[in-house]
């Protein structure tokens, strides 16, 4: 089986409390050593190793921040990040806590931390939840108080704690000299090397009691002893250094403070650290070109569990819950790259829970140039709102050598409560909260209520069973107050998720707001064991997200909540997941509404540009009031008209905004079935061959979509009420999949070799077509027809490093497909579907 430790660094001459295998650097993605600095943020890594005979692909690292004191003691059960790692045996990985740390001021330069590495075959052995056992080598700690002697002729005091033991009994610390080998590799962990040895010439001791005001003294003794202490409890105590008067700014000294029981073991200790000069500047550098040819262009995007559906602009809603963080990994080189797989090392908010999972292309292989799609579940349920870290490890494993390369990316978090007194969502980011609140919607009637049973509408020509059009749910009136965190000067206040450094969402709630809080609306309104407080407007709301509800059905149309008239269109009716109605019947709002020209800008934007306020003034909220009036069938993918009112106050500013119109999405899109278009939709199968899907998307300037450009996947239904759903790829292995040379079909099982053994040049990635092959539509002996519905969403593909509010005005996540069609003239809504294939 695996045997987990802390290895990979010597550890000879190091005392337990001090094992190198836990270091530092200021920026992940650089091996520089790194010294704890107060108010900087710092990375922690941990080197694992894997001494058994079985591969690990489950093992965790838990880190702890500890307080300063001779035995590892945290105040929190909880730890403060954990990380992921897998392992062959023999190898050793330097795993990182991806949640930066920042040492603060009450620490005054002390750092305790302790690492516990732990499998599901191999795990650390149960402890109380605040101490260790740093003999087990399921544990490492590094407990080292470094601080800086500027000024000659004064020494430093440390202050610290000594921990009675279980039972009754003295307790006794001492300080020594560290060894001078031990000297050099404590430089050498640190990144110090070359620094002068003075450890011999300095003065040290232990001080049982010190006061402000007291004054340091020459000498203090070695050791200090208190009797008969009482089990639990602590004894603080001081540690006092002075350097040489003559000390240069190359001067160091390290002493070991060491606490051990009646019987002379040691219990725990502290390394003290004293270094002549100032403290050190935070270096600057540049990375390394990777081990690995790959890359991750675009950030993570977020995806809904139950229906497929890419959350606008890929964005993380604490209230769905449970959703996939999907990557899209790059071979930048033209070679073919085996043995490839990748995992989530670890997030940098620990309130995500993202289990370990080994994904890989298929085969493990990577053609040249093209992207392999990766996806992890992850729970966002009590995820913090705002930007966090992502920290994704591929690896590539020829024989017994691994090569691996971290890759951080940035994902926002988007926080949703609701207020259901006053029908008000709060949707808060770091810069501030959005208070949304619909007045008129088009929806069920009494959908919050169960409504009742009406007529659904039918795919045409599928028979009474196959009912899947969702309820149209969309804003026709409504308010939007925006409320910055910290009142700000100016015309423009901050950018939400704003990075100068990296990309930006940044001017994007305003567009996604409509979806996101309708996803959520649905979810909770459906819920009947819900209560009627507020819901966590903090992020922290309990979330779906996959679940499977069946609403009543009923008749839509417009519902204005100050009159209660509802004016309807016959034929809706709800049989399908809440999450798949919420998503797909809101998908229109976003992309028709809020983008509403193709500079990118939302009404508060729009609002702020012709509103300044005086000098000296602050904004501390902006409120719009919106009224729609649409004039043309809406149908996402396709330009649609109407009319907007609006109306935008900083002070008693309003403006009129007529006419807007849907920004430039795709002009056409073809879908074939086994390589073959049929102008009326209807296809012949054989059931004992792969189904191949395939489609092509078409720009307005006429060229096609390319490779991760899109996400694209498809749903079938059949006559027999089974669901399938399937993600079609333009990374060029398909294309093989499904056809021979002479156009002849393969089977399932030639598809699945032809694949594994892909040579140079068969498979060409990035083509424009997108294909997937559905294997499940053969379960069935006798005629099945499925129905076949492809949809597609662009993905958020600006590149990092644009300036905030230009990247602004690209918000990845709209339906490019045109199968839902929205009328408002009382008419049944319509969901066509792109292919029928009868199965025989």
């Amino acid at each position: 089986m695996a045997r987990v430790t802390f290895g990979g660094r010597d550890a000879t001459g190091f005392p337990l409390y001090f094992n190198p295998n836990i270091f530092f650097t200021f920026d992940p993605s650089d091996p520089t050593p790194a010294i704890p600095t107060r108010d900087v943020p710092i990375y922690i890594f941990a080197s694992v190793t894997n001494t058994g005979k079985e591969t690990t692909n489950g093992a965790s690292v838990k880190f702890w921040i500890c307080s300063p004191s001779t035995v590892p003691v945290t105040e929190t059960p909880a730890p403060f990040a954990v990380s992921n790692v897998s392992l062959n045996p023999g190898e050793t990985k330097e795993v990182l806590c991806v949640r930066p740390w920042i040492p603060e001021w009450t620490n005054n330069g002390h750092v305790c931390i302790v690492c516990e590495v732990s499998d599901l075959n191999d795990p650390a052995p149960a402890h109380p939840p605040t101490t260790w056992n740093v003999y087990d080598r399921h544990v490492a700690q590094h407990n080292v108080d470094i601080r800086f002697n500027e000024a000659r002729k004064f020494g430093i005091l440390s202050t610290m704690s000594a921990f009675s033991l279980p039972k009754r009994a003295n307790i006794k610390v001492s300080i020594r000299q560290a060894p001078k080998d031990t000297f050099k590799l404590a430089m050498a962990k640190f990144g110090l090397k070359g620094r002068k040895n003075v450890s011999d010439s300095t003065h040290a001791g232990l001080l049982d009691r010190f006061e402000p005001g007291d004054t340091l003294p020459q000498e203090a003794p070695h050791a200090v002893e208190w009797k008969d202490f009482n089990a639990g409890l602590q004894r603080p105590f001081h540690a006092f250094l002075k350097l040489p008067d003559d000390h240069g700014e190359n001067s160091t000294a390290i002493y070991f403070v060491e606490q051990h029981d009646d019987k002379g073991k040691l219990v725990g200790g502290v390394a003290i650290i004293l270094l002549g000069g100032k403290q050190l500047d935070v270096p600057r550098f540049q990375p390394a070109a990777p081990a690995i040819p790959i890359a991750m262009s675009y950030r993570p995007y977020a995806t809904d569990p139950g229906s497929g559906i890419m959350i606008p602009d890929g964005l993380f809603i604490s209230i769905l819950g449970q959703q996939y963080i999907n990557i899209e990994t790059r071979n930048k080189g033209s070679a073919i790259l085996d043995g490839i797989s990748l995992y989530i090392e670890g997030v940098a908010d620990p309130a995500i829970s993202a289990p370990i999972r080994i994904t890989s292309p298929l085969g493990g292989r990577a053609l040249g140039g093209a992207s392999f799609k990766s996806i992890f579940s992850a729970d966002f349920t009590y995820a913090t709102p705002g930007a966090t870290r992502v920290s994704f490890i591929v690896q590539q494993r020829l024989g017994t050598t691994t090569t691996s390369v971290r890759i951080l990316k940035k994902i926002f978090v988007v926080g949703v409560g609701l207020n259901k007194a006053t029908k008000t969502w709060q949707i808060k980011v770091p810069e501030g909260t959005l208070h949304y609140h619909a007045k008129k919607v088009i929806a069920l009637k009494d959908f919050d209520k169960g409504g009742s049973t009406g007529q659904g509408c039918k795919c045409p020509d599928s028979g009474e069973d196959n009912k899947i059009t969702p309820i149209p749910i969309f804003p026709l009136s409504g308010t939007l107050f925006w409320v910055p965190s910290t009142p700000y000067a100016g015309t423009h206040g901050p950018l939400p998720f704003e990075d100068p450094v990296n990309k930006a969402i940044a001017g994007a709630v305003a567009a996604v707001i409509s979806l996101i809080a309708l996803i959520a609306w649905l979810i909770k309104l459906f819920d009947d064991d819900d209560d009627d407080d507020e819901g966590g407007g903090d992020g922290s709301s309990g979330g779906g997200g996959g679940g499977s509800t069946t609403a009543g059905g009923g008749v839509s149309g417009t519902f204005d909540e100050t009159t209660g008239e509802v004016s309807c269109c016959t034929g809706v009716q709800i049989i399908t997941d809440n999450t798949f109605l919420g998503a797909i019947s809101t998908l229109a709002v976003a992309a028709w509404f809020f983008t509403l020209h193709q500079d990118g800008k939302d009404l508060h934007e729009y609002g702020r540009d012709n509103t300044t306020p005086a000098v000296g003034e602050l904004t501390v909220g902006e409120l719009v009031e919106f009224d729609i009036v649409p004039t043309d069938q809406a149908s996402p993918g396709v330009a649609w008209g109407g009319d907007v009112k609006w109306k935008y106050e900083r002070a008693l500013d309003s403006g009129m905004f007529p006419n807007p119109q849907h920004m430039d999405r795709s002009q056409a899109n073809d879908c074939c079935i086994d390589g073959k278009i049929s102008p009326d939709k209807h296809y012949i199968h054989m059931r004992k061959k792969p189904l191949v899907i395939g489609a092509q998307f078409v720009k307005l300037d006429g060229s096609l979509f390319t490779g991760s450009d899109l996400y694209v996947f498809a749903w079938l239904w059949s006559n027999r009420g089974q669901k399938i759903s399937v993600e079609l790829r333009d990374d060029g292995y398909d294309q093989l999949a499904g056809f021979d040379e002479d156009g002849t079909s393969l089977s399932a099982e030639e598809g699945r070799e032809i694949r594994e053994r892909v040579a140079p040049g068969e498979a060409i990635p990035n083509t424009g077509s997108y294909v997937a092959v559905a294997n499940s539509v053969e379960q069935y002996s006798s005629p099945t027809t499925w129905y076949v519905f492809v949809l597609a969403q662009d993905v958020n593909t600006v590149a990092e490093g644009t300036e905030p509010r230009e990247a602004a005005k690209t918000i990845g996540g709209f339906l490019l497909t045109t199968g839902y069609k929205l009328k408002w003239d009382g008419s049944p809504c319509e969901m066509d579907y792109d292919a029928v294939v009868e199965i025989f």
